[in-house]
């Protein structure tokens, strides 16, 4: 398999298919030379966007669109932070944040993450996580995150970490959790495996709630609630898979279009897309595969404009 040197450009601003995003995956793990030649890419690519966006004038964030192996490609940005090109921000309500990085997962495709501490990050497709450098001294270890993560916090009873999102802010000293906060769909939850998390509501009456492992709290309507984890398969986004229980047609359908960037158009009847699926797919297979296991599920059929990056449900 060949790619040429503009797939690299557009894969990494994030403007290829699902179906392309897959493939150039899937040359880089063809071999250690494919992989340092994406690296060198991604470097390359990193540096010409910094220095364009380095105007003292006006300073100004620079998204850095890590591919899956992002824990290995983030040595990239901090060589380049080490030759000056330091990216800046306007103050945070929350994170007074003076040089930050910001790590997107690509649409289709996961994103693992060392922090300084040792903590490993899971970014789900399309999520966001921002960050600045951790203290030495007391403090406390601070990202925002926009979409899905798993994280595995690395312990330390001096700093602890807290997660910032749209609705509340997750704090913990050691712990193994899942978070949505996804602000476009409404949706947050928060699902803890091990330790202890506490979950804080700024400026909505104090709200405080603590989690013990199992538990999660869930956004219903305007309200969190707290719940037992059921089915933990559907955490198994991690390990490339996506796995649904029970869950109606429609929100399957809108987790694809985050899943693989899409726009779906359902030409259903609403009983029809309100029907409950169980079932499990991995997401490399790609967009048309899942597709195809959703018509032999519903007998419904599909057509997909690749042009436009719409897909048309109907009967």
């Amino acid at each position: 398999m060949e790619i040429k040197r503009d797939q690299f450009f557009l894969f990494f601003k994030g403007e290829l298919s699902p179906e392309q995003n897959a493939e150039i995956m899937a040359w880089a793990d063809e071999s250690e030379e494919n992989y340092a030649m994406l690296q060198e890419e991604r470097m390359i690519f990193d540096m010409v966007n910094l220095a364009s966006d380095a105007e003292p004038a006006a300073p100004s964030v620079r998204k850095l669109h890590f591919s899956w192996k992002a824990a290995a490609i983030a040595a990239c940005f901090v060589a380049l932070l080490s030759t000056g090109l330091f990216l800046s921000r306007t103050a945070s309500p929350k994170v007074d944040i003076m040089a930050e990085t910001c790590v997107t997962a690509p649409s289709g495709t996961r994103s693992q993450v060392t922090l300084p501490d040792g903590t490993q990050v899971w970014l789900n497709s399309g999520s966001t996580m921002r960050y600045s450098a951790f203290p030495e001294g007391k403090g406390k270890r601070e990202v925002i995150l926009d979409g899905q993560a798993k994280f595995d916090v690395a312990k330390d009873a001096d700093h602890p970490f807290v997660v910032h999102t749209y609705l509340a802010d997750i704090e913990v000293l050691g712990t193994s959790f899942d978070v949505i906060a996804d602000r476009e769909r409404n949706r947050f939850e928060t699902a803890l495996f091990t330790g202890k998390v506490s979950i804080t509501q700024p400026g909505v009456n104090g709200n405080h709630y603590e989690l013990a492992p199992s538990q999660k709290m869930t956004l219903a309507g305007s309200e969190l609630k707290l719940g037992q984890i059921e089915d933990y398969d559907i955490y198994s986004w991690v390990d490339g898979l996506y796995c649904f229980t029970d869950k109606p047609f429609s929100q399957v359908l809108s987790d694809m279009e985050n899943y693989f960037d899409i726009k779906v158009v359902c030409e259903v009847d609403q009983k029809e897309q309100d029907a409950r699926l169980t079932g499990k797919f991995r997401l490399s297979d790609g967009l048309d595969y899942a597709l195809r296991l959703f018509q032999l599920s519903t007998g419904l059929q599909y057509s997909y404009d690749s042009n436009n990056a719409v897909v048309t449900i109907t009967r």
